[in-house]
């Protein structure tokens, strides 16, 4: 999910078809993630990815390029979603982090 949308379009849909009024779909997503079926699912494609290593290299190649300070709060925001079962990176969050990496590049 990655558009401003795809939330409550899920939500939307989600709910038409379950009948369920009231549901909090990040913390169904990470419930589901948690399940043994999509464990095993994640685990098979994840064969195809690159080396652990390969990534944090080229993360840190990015990174050096656009400034530290960023990776620090991507870290953070990686940290508060895993930390928090119904996070939810909205409008006002990114509104506030291009406030803040904005008054960091001046």
């Amino acid at each position: 999910m990655d558009s401003l949308q795809d939330v409550r379009h899920f939500t939307q849909l989600y709910t038409s078809i379950s009948g369920e009024a009231d549901i909090n779909v990040p913390i169904l997503l990470k419930r589901i993630k948690t399940q043994g079926e999509f464990s095993r699912k994640a685990l098979s494609l994840t064969a195809d990815d690159q080396p652990s290593s390969d990534i944090e290299r080229e993360e840190m190649e990015y990174f050096s390029h656009v400034g530290l300070k960023r990776l620090a709060l991507s870290r953070k925001l990686t940290l508060v979603s895993n930390m928090s079962e119904g996070f939810l990176a909205n409008g006002r969050l990114w509104r506030w982090l291009a406030k803040a990496v904005g008054s960091e590049d001046d």
